[in-house]
């Protein structure tokens, strides 16, 4: 294909698709990376030295400045756009997840997990990018197809991070291959997001940067914390009980039950295999309790009638 031409095949296929069909493929690439680090990363620090201990408190940092730093990013893509903060944020992971298989401290593996867990919030913001272009009746359904896409992801990147394991050095070629996903999936952000701004207030460009950091922060304040603050619980439990359990699996497939790197890429292939199926139903679940909803008011009302 001609690279002049290249704009104009991707316009076309622009009109051709959703609007926001782009949002699956984002997920996908982004879990799939992701898929592949995640089940060998524990235990890739374990050949290197890095103690339990250690370990935990790397999957701790990267879980707290998630937690600092996901509102600070959702109102930043409020505020300019969801493309250029989507694309950065990419950008900088590309570059963090590339230097995983360079580094063997502790002191810079910790240094680079603040910065991923700084940045990687690109599942939180395509969430986002659903509630802007998606209509409401639809929602349901596009939340259900992204979480299918990104289970897809998970039956195929951890079967590959087990078979390049076995290799020597194979934990560096699984980091270049990551590095490459992310680029392309930055690519496909600029490529096929819409160019226009969703933020919410016209922002001067002569604004000096320190009223461009107050105004993130303000954005915060205008959440209804009151009226939210049980879905932001229920969230969080769902993500302890989550990670409580990732972290730990490959550590223990391996050392309690003997599972090469392979076989244990297998187990959590399966995992994708069952998230796919549930997810795919969840449109169908949705409209089968709406009109069980639906007639069990009509019951109650037919029997406060009589």
């Amino acid at each position: 294909m001609n690279m002049k031409t290249l704009p104009k095949k991707i316009k076309e296929l622009k009109h051709k698709l959703q609007p926001w069909s782009w949002l699956y493929l984002i997920c996908f690439l982004d879990l799939f990376a992701v898929s592949m680090i995640m089940p060998v990363f524990t235990t890739h620090l374990r050949s290197l030295g890095i103690s339990h201990m250690d370990i935990g408190l790397l999957s701790s940092v990267y879980s707290f400045t998630q937690l600092i730093s996901g509102p600070i990013i959702g109102s930043w893509s409020d505020i300019y756009g969801r493309r250029s903060v989507l694309s950065l944020t990419m950008a900088i992971c590309c570059v963090s997840y590339g230097l995983m298989g360079i580094v063997s401290s502790f002191h810079l593996f910790l240094i680079i997990r603040c910065v991923v867990g700084l940045f990687k919030h690109t599942q939180t913001l395509c969430r986002a990018c659903v509630a802007d272009v998606v209509p409401p009746e639809s929602q349901v359904t596009v939340h259900g197809l992204v979480n299918a896409f990104t289970s897809f992801s998970f039956m195929f990147g951890p079967v590959i991070s087990g078979y390049l394991m076995q290799f020597e050095n194979g934990f560096q070629y699984l980091t270049t291959i990551v590095l490459l996903v992310f680029l392309l999936n930055a690519s496909a952000v600029l490529a096929f997001s819409d160019n226009q701004s969703k933020s919410k207030k016209n922002i001067n460009e002569n604004n000096r940067f320190t009223y461009r950091i107050v105004l993130v922060f303000k954005e915060l304040f205008s959440i209804n914390w009151k009226t939210l603050w049980a879905l932001f619980g229920i969230k969080f439990f769902f993500a302890l009980s989550s990670d409580l359990f990732f972290k730990n699996m490959s550590v223990i497939l391996m050392e309690h039950f003997g599972m090469s790197h392979l076989y244990m890429g297998y187990t959590i292939s399966f995992y994708g295999f069952i998230s796919v199926l549930s997810n795919l139903c969840v449109g169908k679940i949705k409209r089968l309790l709406f009109l069980q909803k639906i007639y069990l008011t009509s019951l109650a009302y037919l029997l406060g009638t009589v």
